[in-house]
């Protein structure tokens, strides 16, 4: 792993070793401690890297701000948030990505209040007020436009793919043509459901060859796939049951899916970073 990836990491592990051991030594006042001095770094760092890309995509930034409030706002929008059933889809998504943003609601926040040693309540009060707003309206607002403005979000990047975002379509549909494209933009969004494969994937040299099916990972068209066990190209059959993989698994060996797809979450705020001032160390 160190050969991989450098002194770097090795530097890294050992530091993160030495405050956790600090950590657990010390109960909840080291934790404190070092978190009052290792969160502001974090997000300084954090914020000036997200100007960094702002400022090599500047042309973006008004047009990626249009889209945000054009979406919130528009018919599209409400239909999609009050329409049926779909409420209950989009409160369960409000409160995980809240839960995920600032902790809001959980709990784990009101421990460590609790835990400090302040003359005045209210002001305790304030600062667990202040930190939702900057983990939300702050940072995440420049996550948001970081990605936009990047274009990240609209790129395919080479990856490798996670199982349970691989589905197989029974067809061969081509992006290129926009009859296909509809389609599976329909299928994706579950306005129109596509036949999902069932069968076995033909695998040579790491190359799947049945022409009758259509990958997608990411929500999009997998693009130069190829099938890898451990370090080198799989050749065999993989089972497939109503478009999902099942991939053999074994202690020795891990058989999974390479190739360019878009991405989302985390590697998707990374691959957007790259694209800054910064270039790759971003």
């Amino acid at each position: 792993m160190f050969a991989a990836f450098g002194v770097p990491l090795y530097i890294t592990g050992v530091v993160l070793a030495i405050l956790l051991g600090v950590i657990v030594i010390g109960g909840i006042k080291r934790i404190a401690l070092v978190s009052e001095r290792l969160v502001p770094f974090m997000a300084i760092v954090y914020f000036f890297g997200a100007i960094s890309v702002l400022a090599a995509n500047y042309q973006q930034i008004i047009p990626a701000i249009s889209a945000v409030f054009g979406n919130v706002f528009s018919g599209t929008a409400a239909t999609g948030g009050f329409l049926g059933a779909t409420i209950v889809w989009a409160f369960n998504r409000g409160v995980n990505r809240g839960l995920f943003s600032n902790e809001a609601g959980q709990g784990s926040a009101p421990i460590a209040h609790a835990a400090a040693k302040t003359e005045e309540p209210v002001s305790e009060g304030m600062v667990a007020l202040l930190e939702p707003f900057i983990d939300t309206i702050i940072i995440c607002s420049l996550t948001g436009l970081v990605i936009l403005s990047s274009g990240a979000w609209m790129e395919k990047f080479e990856n490798k793919f996670q199982q349970a975002d691989t589905v197989v379509l029974a067809g061969e549909y081509d992006e290129s043509a926009p009859q296909d494209k509809a389609a599976v933009s329909a299928h994706v969004l579950g306005q129109q459901r596509l036949p999902l494969f069932t069968g076995h994937l033909e695998v040579k040299d790491g190359r799947i060859v049945n022409r009758d099916i259509t990958l997608l990972h990411a929500r999009s068209f997998a693009e130069n796939v190829r099938v890898m066990d451990s370090k080198k190209l799989f050749t065999g059959t993989i089972p497939v049951v109503k478009g999902c993989l099942s991939l053999p698994v074994s202690k020795e060996d891990e058989v999974y899916l390479t190739g360019k797809s878009l991405l989302h979450s985390a590697p998707l705020s990374t691959a957007a970073f790259k694209k800054g001032l910064l270039g790759d160390w971003g």
